[in-house]
């Protein structure tokens, strides 16, 4: 197979595969500028793609309009084998993309009912800053920024007791500092959120919390922070 037929195909798939992921459908919105280049932005708004992808594909299909005749189709010019290996590897990054369930760090679950005491101990142990609460049955989290609120309230009211449970300091976390998301989320998805800064009434967003369907009322699997993007 030529550099143009390997060219073309992966090109061919890759249209086909933005269709299906942006789910392109007669009469969607993403219809309304037809063209590759409008999936691309379509994918990169989306988190399917990242920025630098988008910028390769954008170049890619300059490339892709100046080899292949107008009325036939057909190349009559060659890219360069790396071109080729360009642009199968973007193809293979889409047809099996990196999900928030190969990255993060695996989750120990506290009870809402648990001890102050032994979140700090597990947190100090294992460098982490945010950690995993049922509460209800619902997933919530408590950060490190939730627990310095929570002591500053008892140093001044001079109430400090480590044996207190984690209610205490949930009511101290800020809403929108986690959020749920699936396990089958794209890493570039997730990239994407952290990147997008405050969220609900201007709070931070500290970690993802992985679960099967993206439900709070799932099984927290992993947990994801920006560190994991470093």
């Amino acid at each position: 197979m030529s550099n143009s037929e390997r060219f073309l195909k992966a090109y061919n798939a890759i249209d086909k595969a933005l269709r299906k992921q942006i789910d392109e459908r007669p009469g969607s919105r993403t219809l309304s500028s037809p063209g590759f280049s409008t999936r691309i932005r379509a994918a990169e708004q989306k988190g399917i793609i990242s920025r630098h992808t988008a910028t390769d594909l954008h170049e890619l299909t300059e490339l892709r309009n100046a080899i292949v005749h107008d009325t036939t189709d057909l190349a009559i010019a060659e890219p360069h084998l790396e071109t080729v290996v360009l642009i199968e590897r973007i193809l293979s990054m889409l047809e099996k993309p990196v999900t928030v369930s190969q990255i993060g760090s695996p989750v120990s679950t506290f009870d809402q009912s648990d001890s102050v005491a032994n979140v700090l101990r597990h947190m100090g142990e294992n460098h982490f800053s945010q950690v995993v609460v049922m509460k209800d049955y619902h997933i919530q989290v408590v950060t490190t920024e939730s627990i310095a609120l929570w002591l500053a309230k008892q140093v001044t009211e001079d109430l400090v007791d480590l044996r207190d449970p984690l209610t205490c300091v949930l009511k101290y976390e800020m809403k929108g500092s986690f959020q749920c998301v699936s396990r089958n989320l794209p890493v570039e998805a997730a990239r994407r959120r952290f990147e997008n800064g405050a969220v609900g009434e201007g709070a931070q967003l500290y970690c993802l919390v992985v679960t099967m369907n993206g439900k709070d009322t799932d099984r927290a699997e992993r947990i994801v922070t920006p560190w994991d993007f470093m």
